[in-house]
């Protein structure tokens, strides 16, 4: 059954094509799993850490920004990011974080909406995936957000060996996301990742929802 949000989102869609799906989830929930099944299914999915990186990386007005933030040597010599040494300093300086985001979240949702634009040509809807899709506001962009949870517990399990890293590591990453009460107090579709239910089926069950919803 589609539910009375969607067939309301639906309606105010249909004025500029397909529907726009937000999917977000804490680390190691599992999104980027979600994403690959929304993949599988046909849907257009595109993924804001890839978008940012490229926005980051390649000659523009996005880097040519953060140079003159951070310094030269932000970088490496290939052109590409020195990721761990910008994570430590972000990390350590909210402020500075605070300036990094500002110039890049911004331009991340103007490439997000454009690529949905082209993306979306004979689609009934896109998915774009974003860990930090409430905390930077961008959900406000999207007909519908899907939230991909698990306890974290087993969240950190995972994080732990997949990363292969240790636990206080990853529970400061995850102090700088919002804490699983507040993501969920959002209002969004929720898949629950926890083994407790097919994680398939509960794709599945949102495409078909989607798609439904998209032709009304």
């Amino acid at each position: 059954m589609i539910s009375a949000q969607l067939r309301h989102v639906a309606k105010v869609a249909k004025q500029r094509g397909a529907l726009r799906v937000g999917l977000t989830g804490g680390i190691a929930s599992g999104k980027t799993l979600v994403a690959a099944m929304f993949e599988v299914l046909g849907a257009p999915v595109a993924f804001a850490d890839s978008m940012a990186r490229g926005l980051m990386e390649r000659p523009g007005p996005v880097r040519t920004t953060l140079e003159r933030l951070l310094g030269a040597d932000a970088y490496l010599p290939d052109g590409s990011l020195d990721r761990a040494q910008l994570g430590a300093r972000l990390f350590a300086d909210a402020q500075l974080l605070e300036q990094v985001n500002a110039i890049v979240h911004p331009a991340v949702r103007k490439a997000a909406e454009e690529w949905h634009r082209m993306a979306s040509m004979g689609a009934s809807y896109t998915v774009y995936e974003s860990a930090l899709l409430f905390e930077s506001g961008a959900y406000r962009d999207f007909d519908a957000v899907v939230t991909v949870h698990a306890p974290l517990p087993l969240r950190l399990a995972r994080a732990v060996e997949r990363d292969g890293t240790d636990e206080e590591s990853v529970r400061a990453r995850m102090a700088a996301q919002l804490s699983d009460h507040e993501r969920l107090a959002h209002d969004s579709y929720i898949i629950l990742n926890d083994g407790s239910r097919s994680l398939i089926r509960q794709v599945h069950e949102f495409h078909v929802m989607l798609r439904s919803a998209a032709k009304i």
